[in-house]
Parts: C-alpha cells; sequence; structure tokens
C-alpha cells in the first residue's frame, strides 16, 4: 500500500542574509533559525488486498506532546537559501529548511521535517 502524509505549519524563519552585487542587480546568500506550529495535517493511505479490492482511509493529524497525538508541536530547524534580485526588483530565491525537532511521538521511532522551497517576487525597495 501508501502512504501520503500532508501537513500544515505556521513558520517564523529569522535569515540573514548577505548580498553580493552585479551588474545586473545582487546575488544574496543567508540562513537562520526558524520556528514552525503546526495546524493541520491528513493521512491518507491505501491498501490493496488480493484480487482487485482497494481501500482508502483518510484520518486528521493530532499536533501535540501527548503520546495519544500523532505528531509534536512545534518544529524548530535551520534554513539556508540562496537567489537573484535584478535591478528592476524581480527576485527568484530558492531554499531549504532543515527540521531539527524530533516530531515523533513514538519512543522508539524518529521523524524530521525538511523542505525544499522555490520562489519569484517582487521587491518594491
Amino acid at each position: 500500500g501508501t502512504e501520503k502524509i500532508k501537513l500544515n505549519y505556521i513558520e517564523v524563519p529569522v535569515n540573514v542574509l548577505y548580498h553580493i552585487p552585479l551588474t545586473i542587480g545582487k546575488i544574496f546568500l543567508g540562513g537562520g533559525p526558524y520556528v514552525a506550529y503546526g495546524i493541520s495535517g491528513t493521512d491518507v493511505s491505501t491498501t490493496s488486498g488480493s484480487g482487485t479490492a482497494t481501500v482508502n482511509n483518510s484520518a486528521d493529524i493530532k499536533f501535540g506532546s501527548n503520546s495519544s497525538d500523532d505528531i509534536k508541536n512545534p518544529d524548530y530547524g535551520v534554513n539556508v537559501l540562496g537567489g537573484l534580485k535584478l535591478s528592476n526588483g524581480l527576485l527568484f530565491s530558492a531554499g531549504y529548511g532543515f527540521g531539527l525537532a524530533n516530531l515523533s511521538n513514538d519512543s522508539s521511532a524518529k521523524g524530521h521535517n525538511n523542505g525544499f522551497s522555490v520562489s519569484v517576487g517582487f521587491s518594491f525597495l
């Protein structure tokens, strides 16, 4: 079978950026810590038995520190990022977040959030 877990967090990053001037704009590199609070999530699993029977199960994820909760809250970790800010204000960036918190409420298991991000934006400053 398969299992797909979707988690939704509110994240507060504190990143420090270093800018390198170019003729077309600036390259920026940086990173820093983050803390994130889980607000919702779903766990969808699909199992196939013998023959053609397929069973789909879906459950909401519960966040907290009790053993009955699915995932610990909050999450924390470190971000790294880099990108390009063009002279006209257009921004391109990519980053990666390394989760450091063990989010499993099962003492025999470990679970961490890691995430890759890509963004396009515009700076008015």
